[in-house]
């Protein structure tokens, strides 16, 4: 069986010094976490300006950041 070298899963790598992850897509929303640069998240959906993304605190958790907070988000 072979597997295929390219993943459909979007990542993003964070790009900025302690990005606020929010419960929605705009600075509205309340910071639920703050992510360091040089890690990785799932992408799993947009919003204008903001990515939605997914991580581990106890469990699947998703959250939003803004675009220009993550590289290979555009």
């Amino acid at each position: 069986m072979h597997k295929p070298l390219v993943s459909d899963i979007r990542t993003g790598v964070v790009v900025g010094e302690d990005v606020n992850v929010r419960k929605g897509p705009g600075a509205e929303h309340d910071v639920v976490k703050k992510i360091a640069k040089g890690e990785v998240y799932k992408i799993v959906g947009r919003k204008g300006e903001w990515v939605k993304i997914a991580y581990y605190v106890e469990g699947d958790e998703i959250g939003w950041v803004r675009k220009d907070m993550l590289w290979g988000s555009q």
